[in-house]
């Protein structure tokens, strides 16, 4: 299940409504998008199987939210499909913020518009206050060289995707396994669109033992080691072989943890 929490008041939802993806609720379990209240009330807002909402999934499993920009596209919800697509390569949905209505951005399997995808499992939207429109990422836990993943930047208009960062690919920093999360970390100049962007990508499979591990990307595809979640110098290691980093978020700077990185572990 993914969230993205504080949904803006242009949509039909509340203002502050939460969103969440269920991969296997729904028509046949192919998967729902549900909005929730502050109350902690449900409602259904995409049904992913139900062909009267548009094309259907597979397994939606992350959801972010594609703010209206002046000369960019309509505001949004984006939700990944890692099994949706052309060829079962995956897919980038774009929900439409009054009805529930689902059309494809990008299908990761549909060579014509950029690199194949193999399981894109989380998105997204990167805009300043000084930004004409949101740059979307994504990461595709299985793409790439060597199926190690990929970080694709796809254009929020044509779908078109380009590499940001192949996690195979050692002249971009250390080696990834299991790419699996995305977030921001803006700092101050960032939130300005300015400068200072960093992505931060929770990775199942890396690091000492494979134990996983928590990078630093900036936008321009390099990857730092933040931290070895299989090395004790960095703190405590779970010696369990089912143990891996699969959710990452950044508190905001205005927060009282601001700059700190939570990472849940399964």
């Amino acid at each position: 299940m993914s969230l993205v929490i504080g949904m803006p008041a242009l949509a039909q939802p509340p203002n502050g409504s939460i969103l969440s993806i269920d991969a296997t609720a729904g028509t046949a379990a192919h998967g729902q998008l549900f909005v929730i209240t502050q109350t902690g009330q449900r409602s259904v807002f995409s049904d992913f199987g139900a062909v009267s909402q548009g094309v259907s999934g597979i397994e939606p499993n992350a959801v972010a939210w594609l703010p209206a920009t002046l000369l960019g596209p309509g505001a949004g919800i984006l939700v990944t499909d890692g099994s949706g697509g052309t060829g079962g390569n995956g897919a980038v949905f774009k929900v439409d913020p009054q009805t529930g209505a689902r059309t494809v951005l990008s299908d990761f399997g549909n060579a014509t518009s950029g690199t194949l995808g193999s399981y894109p499992i989380g998105v997204l939207t990167l805009g300043g206050l000084l930004d004409s429109f949101p740059t979307i990422y994504v990461i595709d836990a299985f793409a790439g060289t060597n199926g190690l993943g990929t970080l694709f930047q796809v254009d929020g208009r044509t779908g078109y995707r380009t590499v940001i960062s192949d996690f195979n690919d050692s002249s971009k920093g250390t080696l990834g396994g299991y790419p699996n999360s995305i977030a921001w970390n803006p700092g101050l100049l960032g939130l300005l669109g300015l400068s200072g962007n960093t992505i931060i990508i929770a990775d199942g499979a890396a690091g000492t033992m494979q134990y996983g591990a928590v990078f630093s990307v900036t936008t321009d595809g390099n990857r730092t080691l933040l931290s070895d979640f299989g090395n004790s110098a960095q703190g405590p290691v779970d010696s369990n072989p089912l143990s891996y980093p699969v959710s990452v978020a950044v508190a905001p700077i205005w927060s009282s943890q601001a700059g700190s990185i939570f990472v849940l572990d399964a």
